[in-house]
């Protein structure tokens, strides 16, 4: 029977108290009240009145309906059941009823229902402290991906004094709980979390790669601060979309440099990673003979096992060799950069000369720029080295003649020789004559290095250089070069007139008396200027026409052929070399419905622009068909699925190593002479962090958590499980 729904409001304080009030039980009803004393209240405050007028314990009844009254035997049906209303014995039954069991029973067990067990309140307790932890471990994961991305030391001399123990404490302004944390902060944790940091990137990189299919190796070698050999691979692959990706992916250190020892630690990188050499379709490296030997080459022996993967001699390199050779066979190019050389290296390692040129060049009202140095490696970077002499030419003079004039000793002298030889016409015209060369080959350089240029792009900048080379070959290109000469060194009255060089006459029995003499210096300079532009396109022709170079042509005009809507049929070049990737008789079919791709694509303005009707390239192509890829889905995926990997092997192969190259610079950044002794590990973390930070800013904090908390039981304890 539920009777608690007669229960009456407890009386209200306000209620009248009096003692002839409190006297006064107003019977009716046969003799049942209808009211309670509120005294009664103050001291059973268990009692509660229903609407018939009986009272009842509010508390018995409640415990009783939940089943919860097991251990008295007598439940005191008149307060839990039937009701009380013996008013003349009120008081003694409200005691007896306080003190027996039923009411005891009641009251404890109500009392637990309030209070939260032991071991709940030690589970939500420890689950409060497992959050804390982890938030100032997520916290200091957090710092560390920041320092790693920015390429920031760490720690510093004293560890209180390093970069991560300084942002911790910043950050504690708006997270107070990490002013209480010291835990997992030391430098075992610390590398632990970065390799943590470091393997995520990796894992990221390499899944999409893997998800290509197909990709390339570019590897080049330097020594860091440590003076330890470090070989950087970096991969080259092509994503679904046809866009083309260069990833440097690990720093590798070799003990020897030879062949055979390179090429070991290139197939352990790639089998660490899961990148089978199968999958390999082209190599690029430099010309060193342990890179690119005929017998011994880690490219031949990579070849040998996967015949797909062409090699490549970087093209940025031939560039570089192209005017190194030129300009180690004509003796005014090269005079003219020993020149450039000396003096900037002369100037540059005096500070007292660097301003005795600083002063010289206000007094001259010069404008021209602080001089810059002569990169030692990179022919292709000299041009703005030249020009700095030449806009200094008058200052440099100046300062050579205060500097000789000023004392006696080793250094006087040498910048007397190096005035001598400036004050010669052939300096000039020669400073002159590699500005007009360097600057068209620097450009051809800056091309080649960026990360998307093909095979195809790469020949025709070479063409165009070549084509210039050509052009400039007039008597009228070094009319206007020899005249920019002559005109500043009328200007500056110590650069001596043109002369013919002395004439030496080749005695018979050394195969002389055929030799040339030219009528005048103009002719002198003239034949050498020309001599140089056929040299150089020489030296483009030869470098830029290598094997691989030629097999990819084939590729190129079969597309090239197919796109313009000429023959379809594949070469048996291409057979042999991506005959195991594509089906051959399904390419021929969908080869002859790029005609219609082209045309649908040429409606668009950004593809009309780079197509034409009449000259159709690989990137016209390539541009149709991510076009179409992006409108026809799926569908055009699985309709054309066979040209769209003949175009991803195609962009697959490298033409330089600048990726790797660029790397260095990275490295050196890192790896400072102040952190010579960090390991191979953290020193890739750390790389792939700072080169890759699109992806780093993309980092799943929570998963390097978890992967470091579940690395032993002692952890999982203390941080918990999420």
């Amino acid at each position: 029977m539920d009777i608690t729904k007669y229960f009456k409001k407890q009386p209200k304080p306000n209620q009248p108290r009096d003692a002839a009030t409190l006297a006064k039980t107003a019977r009716s009803q046969g003799g049942r009240s209808r009211t309670v004393c509120p005294e009664w209240y103050k001291k059973y405050s268990w009692l509660s009145v229903c609407s018939t007028g009986k009272v009842f314990c509010h508390t018995c009844v409640a415990m009783a309906r939940q089943g919860k009254l097991t251990m008295s035997k007598s439940k005191e049906a008149a307060f839990v059941s039937d009701g009380f209303s013996n008013w003349k014995k009120a008081m003694a039954a409200f005691q007896q009823h306080e003190a027996s069991l039923t009411h005891r029973e009641a009251c404890t067990k109500k009392a637990a229902e309030k209070t939260e067990p032991i071991s709940a309140r030690l589970v939500t307790q420890t689950a409060a402290q497992h959050a804390k932890r982890r938030m100032c471990l997520k916290k200091e994961i957090e710092s560390l991906i920041f320092l790693l991305r920015q390429n920031l030391p760490i720690r510093g001399k004293k560890e209180e004094e390093g970069n991560l123990h300084q942002l911790l404490a910043l950050r504690q302004r708006d997270v107070p709980d990490l002013r209480t944390w010291e835990s997992y902060n030391s430098p075992v944790i610390q590398n632990e979390l970065i390799r943590a940091i470091g393997h995520s990137l990796l894992r990221g990189l390499l899944t999409d790669i893997r998800a290509a299919s197909f990709f390339a190796v570019m590897a080049d070698e330097t020594t860091d601060a440590a003076r330890e050999e470090q070989l950087s691979l970096s991969i080259r692959w092509v994503d679904s979309d046809l866009i083309i990706h260069e990833d440097p992916v690990e720093f590798i250190q070799v003990a020897e440099t030879t062949g055979d020892a390179l090429a070991a630690a290139l197939k352990d990188a790639l089998l660490r990673m899961q990148l089978p050499l199968a999958a390999c379709r082209g190599q690029a490296y430099d010309g060193a003979a342990n890179m690119q030997g005929r017998l011994r080459g880690v490219a031949t022996r990579l070849q040998q096992e996967c015949p797909s993967a062409l090699h490549v001699h970087c093209l940025a390199h031939c560039v570089n060799l192209v005017l190194q050779e030129a300009s180690r066979q004509q003796k005014i190019v090269r005079d003219a950069l020993d020149v450039a050389n000396s003096a900037t290296t002369f100037v540059r390692n005096s500070p007292k000369t660097t301003e005795v040129l600083r002063v010289m060049a206000q007094q001259a009202g010069s404008a021209g720029t602080s001089l810059r140095p002569l990169c030692p490696t990179r022919w292709t970077c000299r041009t703005a080295c030249l020009q700095s002499v030449l806009g200094n030419y008058t200052a440099l003079l100046d300062t050579f003649e205060k500097v000789n004039s000023s004392a006696s000793d080793d250094h006087s002298q040498r910048a007397g020789g190096i005035k001598a030889v400036m004050e010669k016409f052939g300096t000039v015209l020669g400073l002159h004559i590699s500005v007009a060369v360097f600057s068209v080959a620097e450009g051809l350089s800056r091309g080649l290095q960026s990360a998307t240029a093909t095979a195809q792009q790469a020949t025709q900048a070479a063409q165009r250089v070549r084509l210039q080379f050509r052009r400039m070959r007039t008597e009228e290109e070094f009319d206007a070069i020899y005249q920019a000469a002559k005109a500043m060194a009328d200007d500056e009255d110590r650069v001596e007139e043109p002369t013919l060089p002395r004439k030496r006459k080749v005695p018979k029995r050394l195969g002389g008396g055929g030799e040339h003499h030219d009528a005048d210096p103009t002719a002198f300079y003239r034949r050498q200027f020309f001599e140089l532009l056929d040299l150089l396109d020489t030296q483009l022709e030869e470098r830029f026409n290598q094997p691989s170079m030629n097999k990819v042509g084939e590729v190129e005009r079969l597309l090239e052929d197919a796109a313009a809507g000429k023959t379809c049929a594949v070469p048996d070049a291409v057979k042999e070399l991506h005959g195991r990737d594509v089906d051959v008789k399904r390419l021929e079919v969908q080869l002859k419905m790029l005609p219609d791709i082209m045309s649908q694509a040429t409606s668009d303005a950004s593809v009309a622009e780079t197509s034409n009707s009449s000259v159709i390239s690989v990137h016209s192509v390539c541009q149709a068909l991510q076009k179409a890829k992006t409108t026809g889905g799926e569908v055009f995926c699985l309709m054309m699925n066979e040209v769209l990997t003949l175009m991803r092997l195609y962009l697959t192969l490298p033409v330089t190593t600048a990726t790797s190259e660029r790397s260095f610079s990275t490295l050196r950044r890192t790896k400072t002479f102040l952190r010579t002794t960090m390991g191979q590990a953290r020193l890739n973390a750390a790389l792939l962090a700072t080169i890759h930070r699109h992806r780093t800013d993309q980092l799943d904090v929570d998963a390097i958590l978890d992967e470091f908390v579940s690395a032993n039981e002692r952890r999982r304890l203390f941080f918990g499980k999420q």
